[in-house]
């Protein structure tokens, strides 16, 4: 009976003494806080533009505008809305230099400007996590567009033409990381902004422009 009554003590001191040595145990594990990953970036980016001939409806007969290599720059800012998609607004604008202006009216090429385009846009990339580094994308986005153009030599002053549209944008690019939370982007941009009329300040418009660029560009982003 001593001996049972022995070992039920013992059996008890040790049920009693197991939690505190746990405990014990577990607070001398270091604890480890994981980071959340980054949610959020900015980015700018700049690059060359190429804006196909366009041509326009006014009074009656057609305006042929021939272009030039122009640029593009911009600004974005983004955040993940699930592991692989991504929301980005984006502010960027294309510049090309206008080489001539034919009018079929007039019968005659006179001296362009410039077309510059100003976007607003909200973008959705798609991303193909491949490893080291690396991460494919593909998207668009939809938004606005203001759109400004003049001819030299048809008046003393500039002829100017302004207006705005809806726009649209297809990509595809590769993001590369180059340090922790900052990358770079090598992207491909298709921009267009159908059935755009642009006025001048005597009431006439410029009508029926089917304006579009193809983008190069690289970027540099910061997540956050």
């Amino acid at each position: 009976m001593k001996k049972l009554l022995a070992a039920v003590a013992t059996a008890t001191a040790l049920l009693i003494s197991a939690p505190a040595f746990a405990a014990d145990i577990l607070a001398e594990e270091p604890i480890v806080v994981v980071e959340p990953p980054p949610m959020w970036y900015v980015g700018v980016f700049a690059g060359a533009a190429w804006t196909p001939d366009f041509t326009g409806q006014m009074c009656g007969c057609d305006w042929d505008f021939e272009t030039d290599t122009g640029f593009a720059l911009g600004v974005v800012v983004g955040t993940k809305v699930w592991d692989a998609l991504r929301v980005e607004v984006e502010l960027s604008g294309t510049s090309n230099d206008i080489s001539g202006v034919y009018s079929e009216f007039w019968n005659t090429t006179f001296d362009g400007d410039s077309v510059d385009a100003v976007y607003l846009m909200g973008n959705l990339w798609y991303d193909f996590y491949v490893g080291n580094g690396f991460t494919p994308y593909i998207g668009g986005g939809i938004g606005v567009a203001w759109v400004s153009t003049g001819i030299d030599d048809f008046t003393p002053d500039l002829w100017e033409l302004d207006g705005s549209g809806f726009a649209y944008q297809l990509g595809a690019g590769v993001r590369v990381d180059v340090a922790q939370n900052v990358g770079l982007d090598f992207g491909y941009r298709f921009k267009a902004v159908p059935g755009l009329d642009l006025d001048d300040d005597w009431g006439n418009t410029l009508e029926d422009i089917d304006l579009s660029s193809h983008v190069f560009q690289v970027g540099l982003n910061f997540a956050f």
